[in-house]
């Protein structure tokens, strides 16, 4: 995902904060589904929250002109030629840009040993 002097700061694969602003089912005369969506912040390994912008609208296809065939045929008809949903694949991939100048919270001395997957990381407790 992310690296800084050669050193990897958020690996594929991280999870990435996002919020659905709005969506909408599809609906009669061929009214397509409709999704919005803005992502906001990724964690680096260190835990270091760094906001991102990036909004996307997504809409559904028609079913095949119903809006013309409503018009030809009738108003009942029409009625009942739905709209296609709003598909996003797994695995799409969005260009998403940070938003402003984040401090890690490590010198580029450390910066290494610090964004080691396998060192712990803030503070952990055990309840017993």
């Amino acid at each position: 995902m992310g690296s800084l002097s050669n050193v990897i700061v958020a690996p594929a694969g991280t999870e990435v904060d996002g919020v659905i602003t709005k969506a909408r089912k599809p609906g009669g005369l061929g009214r397509s589904g409709k999704l919005e969506f803005q992502v906001n912040s990724f964690k680096t390994i260190n835990n270091i929250e760094v906001p991102l912008a990036y909004a996307q609208k997504a809409k559904g296809g028609t079913d095949g002109g119903a809006g013309v065939v409503f018009a030809a045929v009738s108003v009942v008809g029409g009625l009942f030629m739905k709209g296609k949903n709003v598909a996003i694949q797994s695995g799409t991939k969005f260009d998403c840009r940070v938003t402003t100048d984040t401090d890690l919270k490590v010198k580029l001395t450390n910066l290494k040993e610090a964004m080691n997957p396998d060192a712990p990381h803030g503070v952990a407790v055990t309840i017993q």
